[in-house]
């Protein structure tokens, strides 16, 4: 099934389909408008890496203001030469004089000055008190003699550049002020303010479009994959507990001071066999102590303030304590000991829990890991659903959050 997707003012074609865990493709447009942060740039796009020609043009009566200057003579005269390269008009001095009319007028000879004195009358044709001298030259006078005059105008003459595409295939440059026409390679200048307004993201050549402005709306799954991590969508700021079956529950966890180890706590006991970096301790057969012994500083050391019945045990609430495992070996440790606050690989049986949160876009990610693993069997359950298996989700790109806008894939 063929869609059409419509950034902004024009329709973007989509050349896959959109299906149960499929996703859309779709090109970019071949010049388009983008804002952000940048401000307001014009964007092309072509093969990737390379580079695109294109020329700016103003609209009718703007430019670029620029800055000449010319000199004075003795007489108050001053030639601007090139004037019809000078645009619609030019000031100076609290005056303006209208370019075209001026080089209309019939050519007059500049009357040479000799010792401030001018050769000859000025001639009658003027206008804005200007005359049109020899090569489209502008006659001033009345200026204040034997000095520099800057001289205003706007520039309409066109900008060209080049545009570097990226590995997405499209690139972007700021316009410069008052040139509202583009024409890329050579082409019809086209008004860049009647394109298509898009805000797109390239990321490992993918390309990813802010979703507001996709109409219509892309399809999101609520839980899909991508790659090995578990995706969810939905209300931002969301808290989600999800639960996997049949899962090692490995974490890190950190020896104290004195080299001792708690495990679980009165909500989540302790049962069964645990593993210390792959070594095994069969909880259930440890000896229960009243309390476990507190790592304090004394004298400079660290020690247990009494030193426990035995080096393993169970506390009442089912808390786990433990201090040695045998045939471990840690850099620094006596054999079998944890030694100080020593970096150590927990598996506890039981059902692992993951507690997640969506983002500003309603997006959560449970990655897999080395210590817990996501496979195609993976099996879990989100909240209080139904329990899934990660082979079955549909495969999907994640959208991207920047700014709390929502990206997605396009391309």
């Amino acid at each position: 099934m063929k869609r059409l997707i419509k950034f902004g003012l024009f329709g973007v074609v989509i050349a896959g389909a959109i299906s149960s865990g499929g996703q859309a493709f779709a090109q970019l447009p071949s010049v388009f408008v983008q804002t952000g942060t940048s401000g307001v740039r014009v964007g092309v796009s072509g093969t990737p890496r390379t580079q695109v020609p294109v020329t700016f043009t103003p609209d009718l009566g703007t430019g670029q203001p620029r800055t000449r200057t010319v000199r004075v003579n003795a007489c108050g005269f001053a030639v601007v030469p090139n004037a019809n390269g000078l645009g619609s008009s030019i000031s100076y001095v609290a005056q303006t004089v209208n370019v075209a009319s001026v080089l209309a007028l019939p050519v007059r000879e500049v009357p040479t000055c000799v010792n401030g004195v001018p050769s000859s009358p000025l001639p009658s044709d003027q206008a804005n008190g200007a005359y049109h001298a020899p090569n489209n030259s502008i006659l001033l006078v009345g200026l204040p003699p034997s000095r520099v005059l800057d001289l205003t105008y706007t520039d309409s003459s066109p900008v060209s550049r080049f545009i570097t595409l990226n590995a997405c295939g499209f690139g972007l440059t700021n316009p410069p002020s008052g040139y509202g026409n583009i024409s890329v390679n050579g082409g019809a200048p086209v008004a860049w303010g009647s394109l298509p307004v898009s805000l797109f993201n390239c990321v490992s050549g993918n390309i990813f479009a802010k979703a507001s402005s996709i109409t219509p709306a892309p399809t999101i799954p609520a839980t899909f994959r991508d790659g090995t991590s578990i995706w969810y969508y939905g209300a931002p700021f969301t808290e989600i507990t999800t639960t996997f079956e049949g899962a090692p529950n490995i974490r890190s966890a950190t020896s104290d001071r004195c080299g001792g180890l708690l495990l679980g706590s009165a909500t989540n006991p302790v049962s069964g066999t645990v593993k210390v970096n792959g070594l095994s301790v069969n909880t259930d057969t440890l000896p229960t102590a009243a309390a476990r012994p507190r790592c304090l500083l004394s004298g400079g050391n660290y020690a247990f303030e009494f030193v426990p019945t035995a080096p393993n045990f169970k506390l009442p609430n089912g808390q786990v304590f433990l201090s040695e495992v045998v045939g471990l070996n840690i850099n620094g440790a006596a054999p079998n000991k944890f030694g100080d606050r020593s970096i150590l690989n927990v598996e506890v049986p039981g059902v692992r829990t993951v507690n997640s949160r969506t983002n500003a876009c309603g997006l959560a990610q449970i990655r897999s890991t080395s210590n817990a693993p996501i496979l195609a069997a993976t099996l879990f359950t989100k909240g209080s659903n139904a329990q899934e298996t990660f082979s079955n989700l549909p495969e999907f790109v994640a959208p991207r959050c920047t700014n709390n806008e929502l990206f997605v894939k396009v391309n």
